[in-house]
């Protein structure tokens, strides 16, 4: 994902069931990231 951000874009827009569990699970892993960066 960090290497292509374009089909990161794709997956969020998508209406597929699976492609919106996964930008779920992929958000929460970045407001997760940036909580614990905060706390450093």
């Amino acid at each position: 994902m960090f290497r292509d951000p374009h089909q990161l874009q794709e997956i969020r827009q998508s209406d597929n069931a699976n492609n919106e569990r996964f930008w779920k699970a992929w958000k929460e892993f970045g407001q997760n990231a940036a909580a614990i960066c905060a706390q450093t």
